[in-house]
């Protein structure tokens, strides 16, 4: 906006809304003394010079029609996008909310990941806050080990998020497949993550659900982080920290489940218990008895394997401390963690510019080979999905609870920690696990453990107190997953 002039400018500029409309310009609580400061704030009565106020009416007419014809061309471009501008070519994963679909544009022929959410079950369940935050860290953030969101849209009934494609799957069926990884393998996939929970950190996001369901493997083996419905922004804002009971039962910090406020420290305990899986195969303190799991969170002590070296031991012992004050990375961030002797073989520009050969490089038949999905949901007729993505048209704004939720996110979003754009990625379910979905649920708030062999607990929101579950229980206690 144009700074004020002491006198009525003799030539006006040209009209043009700055940042294309794409926000409301809000008129300013406080006039200043200047005659002109900007569009909206003079009246005309504040001009007492006939020239002036013809000027300053052409002016605001020009405004006008130039904020018509952006606005128009704006919503005309969204609403050209639509599912019908992609032809579905797979089912990646179904859930209570929608479903993810493998999809290509018809315009470029590119491979996109695209999430349906149903709006009737979002509003019902109270999960619109969630759902939005999700598509706000993904719009804001671009990074190499964070999934990418391409385009969001929406019509009568669904809501659409586009993200890249990543075919590997999600780190959870690797290693439900292999037991176990090898130390170096798990020091790269940590090295990846760590730069993404950086990245999240520095943009004052907290992410509150790392897990091995929630990281996905690309076509050439490199990780992301995916579903952000239960990260938090502006979290040092918050007197405290966030007292929201949320999570995955597992991967759960102990501030969390004793309600003292937590802040980013909770994604340093993940961290911890992701490493540990990754290594040993499952989370240090999981039951399938959820309350028995909880009390081990609590007080229970870290057992590691006698083939374990003392180097993963001390992280280990570092990020799993039930003191978040002097956890490892509270008070040092992700440098202070980087610097453990577990990182010191890794340069960490390195593993950001994707400069370190991944040891494991999924084995793909053509770009869009799904092996690493689950067959259950490969298998399902795309009818189907069709159906369940028909193009009802797009909602008026004035009555749509989602207002704002389309956008193109090609260019427009944050770059962090010196981040390049990344790649994105999509999820799967396995056969004891809950459906994951690319680039994962935005509303999966709520909480169940899932049943089967080896099952975990998703995401929580029942105090543990609360909880009341057999030993052997498998049954949802909510069935808001995937």
């Amino acid at each position: 906006m144009a700074s004020a002039s002491a006198a009525v400018p003799q030539a006006l500029p040209a009209a043009t809304p700055p940042g294309g409309l794409t926000e409301p310009l809000a008129r300013p609580t406080s006039r200043r003394t200047s005659r002109l400061c900007c569009w909206f704030c003079v009246e005309p009565q504040a001009l007492d010079d006939d020239t002036a106020f013809a000027q300053y009416q052409s002016f605001t007419d020009s405004t006008e029609q130039s904020m018509e014809r952006s606005t128009s061309e704006t919503v005309a471009h969204r609403s050209q996008l639509s599912v019908a501008n992609f032809d579905i070519l797979s089912v990646l994963g179904r859930g209570t909310y929608g479903k993810v679909l493998l999809v290509k544009k018809r315009s470029c022929g590119t491979l996109y990941a695209m999430k349906v959410l149903h709006k009737a079950d979002i509003l019902k369940r109270n999960q619109l806050r969630h759902t939005m935050t999700e598509r706000s860290v993904l719009q804001s953030v671009r990074h190499p080990f964070i999934v990418q969101m391409h385009y969001s849209f929406q019509n009568d009934h669904q809501l659409f998020l586009v993200m890249s494609y990543l075919a590997g799957g999600e780190l959870f069926f690797h290693l439900r497949r292999e037991g176990q990884l090898s130390e170096p393998r798990a020091r790269l996939y940590a090295a990846e993550i760590l730069l993404a929970l950086q990245a999240l950190h520095d943009l004052d996001i907290v992410y509150r659900d790392l897990k091995p369901e929630n990281v996905l493997l690309d076509a050439q083996g490199h990780v992301c982080l995916s579903d952000f419905g239960l990260a938090k922004e502006s979290i040092t804002s918050l007197h405290g920290g966030a007292n929201t009971f949320c999570g995955t039962p597992s991967y759960m910090a102990p501030e969390v489940l004793q309600g003292t406020g937590h802040g980013v420290a909770v994604d340093w305990w993940s961290f911890g218990t992701l490493i540990f899986e990754m290594l040993v195969g499952t989370p240090p303190f999981y039951s399938r008895n959820l309350q028995t799991m909880y009390r081990a969170i609590l007080h229970g002590e870290v057992r590691f394997p006698s083939s374990m070296s003392k180097t993963v031991r001390s992280l280990l012992v570092g990020l799993l401390c039930r003191d978040a004050s002097h956890r490892l990375g509270t008070n040092g961030g992700a440098k202070q963690i980087q610097r453990h002797p577990f990182f010191r073989s890794l340069d960490f520009k390195r593993v950001y510019q994707r400069g370190y050969e991944p040891s494991f490089v999924p084995q793909l038949r053509s770009p869009e080979d799904t092996a690493h999905f689950d067959a259950a949901f490969t298998s399902e007729p795309i009818t189907n999905s069709s159906r369940d993505c028909s193009d009802h048209g797009i909602v008026e704004k004035s009555a749509d609870p989602f207002e704002g939720w389309e956008s193109t996110c090609e260019h427009g979003a944050r770059q962090c920690s010196g981040s390049i754009q990344s790649r994105n990625a999509i999820s799967r379910k396995g056969n004891s696990s809950r459906s994951a979905l690319a680039c994962s649920t935005a509303t999966s708030s709520t909480a169940i453990p899932s049943g089967g062999d080896g099952a975990r607990g998703d995401h929580c929101v029942v105090p543990p107190t609360s909880i009341q579950q057999s030993p052997d229980s498998s049954q949802p206690i909510t069935p808001s997953d995937w």
